[in-house]
């Protein structure tokens, strides 16, 4: 689940990178291209070419106007290695040079990086965060709402994640990004967010031992806490 992979872009890239080699690009739109070929196919915070790719796709999908978009669909005798490629060389072209355009018109510049433009915010927490929807191929899922400032907030996806080891005693490591509580006032409303976005997690308490040491507050069901 902190894996930052798209695994779209490894599905793709490779035939987007030949079809932008055949263009004559000079300036932005050359370096453009350069950073999609260095950009390492990650959607972590500090990483650069995501945004670029994501608005490309989005663009060559709308071109393609229901058309199949990959070279070789979905199989399900291969389902592992399929879908892969592009089915158009000459669309995924001419969505590049507006994707250059558009990243640069929404958030400022075509090489934002990823954590730039997607956030965690919750609370007084306003902090970067790697993630992507499905359908680019991440696996950690995040849905990305758009906000009045121009940023995405993370409103869904992968939220709660939780590690175990069995055993005699067992271990355990989890992290809960919406915090406990609903209540904007409370500690526990917006105290797991930051620690969600840099890919922490905490220990799970099992043994009395471990509980007595880190209680809190107790409390009675009919008596105040």
């Amino acid at each position: 689940k902190h894996s930052m992979r798209m695994y779209l872009a490894d599905r793709v890239k490779p035939d987007l990178l030949v079809a932008l080699d055949r263009e004559r690009y000079g300036g932005d739109l050359a370096a453009a291209r350069e950073l999609l070929r260095s950009w390492d196919n990650t959607v972590a915070a500090d990483s650069r070419g995501g945004m670029l790719f994501e608005t490309w796709w989005d663009r060559y999908s709308d071109l393609m106007d229901e058309r199949e978009l990959h070279r070789i669909p979905w199989r399900a005798d291969d389902a592992v290695a399929t879908p892969i490629g592009l089915a158009s060389d000459s669309v995924a072209a001419a969505a590049f040079p507006w994707a250059v355009a558009e990243t640069t018109r929404r958030w400022g510049a075509w090489d934002v990086a990823w954590g730039d433009v997607n956030r965690v915010r919750r609370g007084a927490v306003d902090v970067p965060v790697g993630g992507c929807n499905g359908a680019l191929g991440c696996f950690r899922v995040l849905t990305l709402r758009p906000t009045a400032d121009g940023k995405r907030v993370a409103a869904g996806g992968d939220g709660w994640v939780i590690a175990a080891e069995f055993g005699a005693t067992p271990r355990a490591y989890s992290i809960l990004a919406y915090g406990q509580s609903p209540d904007s006032t409370s500690r526990w409303h917006a105290n797991q967010a930051a620690m969600f976005a840099s890919n922490e997690m905490k220990p799970v308490y099992w043994t009395e031992d471990d509980i007595a040491a880190h209680t809190v507050q107790r409390y009675r069901p009919g008596t105040r806490p």
